[in-house]
């Protein structure tokens, strides 16, 4: 990064004694630009639940909401739910931390930490990209706040007679990841980070999901479920997903094999916890470990609305009760022309 990092964990925030269900209201100060946020929940488990919830434990941060005041009018900048973070998180950090990586997926009584990351300066593009999607929150007229709701008992165990319980309450930290501009007017880009919901009660062929407009997409996380306590692969077979305008396909995939892409793009030691049916698009770079410091690969979403263009993910589903897909989208508005790069 091109500019310090100024992170003051002593000076977070933590909120004790929070219970199942609750909600907590976090403002974030605006002392410098921020590149990440991190969330920590801290509980011990003292009943296992009957039926784990298709997320296991880390449905525990049920959701997320990152909202900010531009001076014109509230918006939110992060809106999904915490498993999504932490899918996404592996797919575009490589990684997750080490107390994270242990306790994810699991489903018995014992002491607990899972640490959500709210990126803001997107992990794979390097310098000057990356910092012109640092937050700028110091030019803000106010805090912006994050929301964060706990999941119920009923949220965690699926069962009719649900056991989940916790010894004690739930302690959340917060802390914030930031960087000292030292350019006066740095160019800085609006993005947001959003999840949608899109049930299939019944199998489909050749369903069109609406693409989020307008925007710029770096990347597009798709999240499977087969049922309420359980995910799978709900494509047909061999019936090929594509993102298409206009009759024009932009990418066409078999699940199976973009999960091929996605385990090679992966640190060796982030072999587990694999998140099952987690599939990414990956429009920036879908390889190990690098950057881009170029936005020409990304997905261009700036229809125009009067002209009746839309952008589709046509699918090809094995529906049924409970199956849905719950789609991860991170986009980039404005004009990005001059910063793909041309002969």
């Amino acid at each position: 990064m091109w500019f310090t990092k100024r992170t003051k964990p002593v000076s977070g925030f933590t909120s004790t004694g929070n219970v199942l269900g609750g909600t907590v209201e976090i403002p974030i100060t605006r002392e410098f630009p921020v590149e990440a946020l991190f969330v920590q929940l801290s509980f011990t488990v003292g009943t296992a639940m009957a039926t784990a919830n298709a997320d296991s434990i880390q449905n525990i941060l049920k959701s997320v909401d990152l909202q900010v005041f531009d001076g014109v009018k509230p918006r939110s900048v992060v809106k999904c739910s915490g498993p999504a973070l932490l899918e996404y998180q592996v797919q575009t950090w490589f990684n997750l931390d080490r107390v994270t990586a242990a306790n994810v997926n699991t489903n018995t009584a014992a002491a607990k930490t899972l640490t959500y990351v709210i990126p803001c300066s997107h992990p794979q593009l390097s310098d000057p990209l990356g910092s012109a999607l640092l937050l700028p929150v110091h030019l803000m007229p106010s805090n912006p706040t994050l929301t964060l709701q706990l999941a119920s008992q009923a949220d965690m165990d699926t069962n009719a007679t649900p056991t989940f319980a916790l010894t004690g309450t739930i302690t959340v930290t917060c802390w914030v990841a930031r960087r000292q501009v030292s350019v006066v007017k740095w160019p800085y880009l609006e993005w947001d980070l959003m999840e949608n919901i899109q049930p299939f009660p019944q199998t489909v062929t050749e369903f069109q999901i609406e693409m989020p407009t307008p925007g710029s997409i770096t990347g597009h996380l798709m999240r499977c479920y087969t049922g309420v306590a359980t995910r799978g692969d709900i494509q047909t077979a061999l019936s090929p997903w594509r993102i298409e305008s206009l009759g024009v396909v932009f990418r066409q995939w078999l699940n199976t094999q973009l999960q091929v892409e996605n385990d090679l793009s992966r640190a060796a030691d982030n072999a587990s916890p694999n998140f099952v049916a987690s599939f990414y698009n990956d429009f920036l770079t879908d390889k190990t470990g690098m950057e881009t410091g170029d936005f020409g690969s990304v997905l261009d979403a700036n229809v125009p609305v009067t002209s009746g263009a839309r952008i589709y993910l046509v699918t090809s589903v094995t529906g049924g009760a409970g199956v849905q897909m719950k789609m991860l989208t991170h986009r980039v508005y404005g004009d990005l022309s001059r910063l793909k790069f041309v002969r």
